[in-house]
């Protein structure tokens, strides 16, 4: 009788071993689908951040051309404005007009730029104390 209980014994401690290599192998086959899936996400990301940087780039060239547009319409405007309105004066005199006129859009535009940024940093500050006031 003891022949037999060995050998149910020797065939536990086989499947036993067995067990721990399925466990093992099904552990590291975990291991390398993960280590997968993490690559392939970085891989994504990476390409979503090059697309996005390149559109960000175009949008900006696009934007610099159509600035560069804007400012030589601008100084086009202003110069026949000057040449229109004074076609007598001596170019020093239409050189101070044309100056003045650039000079007061410039500070026009500065205040609007910054009252805008003023109130935008305001918000901002608005919310952030919004935000504090609702966690407490």
């Amino acid at each position: 009788m003891a022949l037999p209980a060995t050998r149910t014994t020797h065939s536990l401690a086989s499947n036993g071993h067995e067990a721990e290599h399925s466990a093992a192998a099904a552990f590291e086959h975990l291991v390398t689908s993960a280590q997968s899936v993490i690559n392939k996400r970085i891989d994504l990301a990476l390409l979503e951040g090059r697309g996005v940087l390149g559109d960000t780039m175009r949008r900006a060239a696009w934007g610099t051309v159509g600035l560069a547009l804007a400012t030589v319409t601008w100084l086009s405007l202003t110069l026949s404005l000057v040449f229109l309105l004074l076609p007598a004066a001596s170019p020093a005199t239409r050189l101070g007009v044309f100056t003045l006129i650039n000079g007061i859009a410039a500070a026009v535009t500065l205040a609007m730029a910054t009252r805008s940024t003023r109130s935008l940093t305001r918000m901002s500050t608005d919310n952030h104390l919004a935000h504090s006031e609702d966690s407490q």
